[in-house]
């Protein structure tokens, strides 16, 4: 019998990884290996069955005893997700914690880790956690860059305002997959929730706002930047050629 943790290896537990045939071999040793115990090695016998079904007892033993304790390292293991989500409070107003085992995961990470986080850097790394590349950009710089996918009511909104420029083409969040962990959740709009989370965490007085990142093709005769693509795929400026 496997453990119900998929990534399970042993390799942080306090027991290694051992074979059903190994078990076997191990609780074999605790009998002699006198004439009349020989047939505790060969596999069509009895004895060899019985010691098989007790060894698979222990197999699973250990294997709980390894999921306890991988459970507790949240960045490599789900077994005790449920359990970190109570302690970080999950679900909350972002997040309803119905999502995949992956997703809950990252986002019971980015909650314990978010305490603090306020440098361009610091943002960058937290929407990794999320699974999403970004690029942080104070807003005041597409006041002085116009740009076609940011826009402000004045220069004082830009002032403040982040700007979060996301390249799905390299997140492991990539927006052109239907999510879907049937029969519970047909989608997940993990996204929503990484923007609003993100929202949570950066001063009330300061706007976010999210871009998707997309290839500049070339400059309009006014020197505002002409996009080729849109995030689905599809042009959205004709070359001013």
């Amino acid at each position: 019998m496997t453990s119900n943790n998929k990534n399970y290896d042993g390799s942080n537990g306090i027991y290694p990884e051992r074979t059903d045939e190994q078990h076997v071999t191990i609780l074999g040793r605790y009998l002699n290996d006198g004439r009349h115990l020989i047939s505790k090695k060969i596999t069509t016998k009895n004895l060899y069955k019985t010691i098989s079904a007790i060894s698979k007892t222990f197999k699973r033993i250990e294997e709980k005893a390894n999921d306890l304790v991988n459970g507790r390292l949240l960045t490599e293991y789900t077994t005790s997700i449920g359990e970190w989500e109570r302690v970080v409070g999950v679900p909350d107003e972002h997040y309803d914690g119905r999502g995949s085992l992956a997703n809950r995961q990252r986002y019971a990470i980015a909650k314990l880790s978010a305490d603090g986080v306020s440098t361009t850097a610091e943002l960058e790394w937290l929407c990794g956690l999320l699974g999403y590349v970004v690029t942080v950009t104070p807003g005041y710089h597409y006041w002085l860059y116009p740009d076609t996918r940011v826009s402000f009511a004045d220069e004082e909104e830009s002032l403040f305002t982040i700007v979060f420029e996301v390249d799905y083409a390299n997140s492991v969040q990539n927006s052109s997959v239907f999510p879907y962990t049937f029969p519970f959740v047909f989608g997940e709009d993990f996204e929503v929730t990484m923007q609003n989370f993100i929202r949570s965490i950066i001063d009330v007085t300061v706007n976010a706002q999210f871009i998707p990142l997309v290839d500049i093709w070339e400059n309009s005769p006014d020197g505002t930047p002409i996009y080729e693509n849109s995030p689905d795929g599809t042009q959205i400026y004709e070359s001013s050629n």
